[in-house]
């Protein structure tokens, strides 16, 4: 039978057999309102209607909005008024993990927000395979993520007070290896991204090479 995998973000859709984003394989618009539907080709269509169940990763970054939208195309193409045109559709995730972020509110824009959310069945996993041979830190996972700790401190050995000290601690003295490491920076915002960038690039030696992309359009 056919089994749709989809995701809300490129990198878990990738680690899913044959997983794509969920605005890919649906055709979710940008931005998606209150009224939206999904923009989908009669093959994407066919696909949808005569698959067995759908499995949608990381429902905690799904909108309100997106849901919505995904729930009154499925309807439409299954020709049926219930939750996803009666198709079966498993949510997986954590609501402890990140959530949608939408500009200017503060309210509940997750799907628990959805009309059809109560018509869900709940299911919890309660046993931690990552954490199961340091219960001490998944007690901790726990705490944390139920709001019975407040903050937590960040040993000395963990801070990097400067760019510099971050960037060396990172990547070592050589510059010139930073292609060849598994090593990552993360940031918060773009402007960090591009200021962790600019210092790294400041201190690769030999001759800089700007490389332009074109992108065709097909009308």
């Amino acid at each position: 039978k056919i089994v749709i995998n989809v995701a809300a973000s490129a990198l878990a859709a990738s680690v899913l057999t044959s997983g794509r984003t969920a605005h890919s394989c649906f055709g979710i618009p940008v931005p998606c309102t209150s009224s939206s539907f999904c923009s989908l080709k009669p093959n994407q269509r066919n696909l949808i209607k005569v698959s067995a169940i759908i499995f949608y990763d990381e429902v905690s970054m799904v909108s309100t909005d997106v849901a919505n939208a995904v729930d009154r195309t499925l309807r439409d193409i299954m020709q049926k008024d219930v939750p996803f045109g009666g198709k079966p559709i498993v949510f997986t995730g954590d609501f402890k993990q990140l959530l949608p972020v939408i500009p200017g509110s503060r309210a509940d824009n997750t799907v628990k927000s959805c009309d059809w959310w109560h018509q869900a069945k709940h299911f919890k996993f309660t046993h931690n395979f990552r954490a199961h041979l340091n219960p001490e830190y998944s007690r901790f996972l726990d705490d944390v993520g139920n709001g019975r700790i407040t903050e937590v401190p960040v040993p000395d050995s963990s801070l990097a007070r400067s760019m510099e000290t971050l960037v060396h601690r990172v990547y070592g003295d050589n510059m010139a290896e930073v292609p060849r490491t598994k090593n990552l920076i993360l940031a918060l915002t773009l402007e960090a991204c591009v200021q962790v960038n600019n210092y790294c690039l400041d201190r690769l030696t030999g001759d800089v090479i700007i490389i332009i992309s074109l992108q065709y359009h097909c009308y």
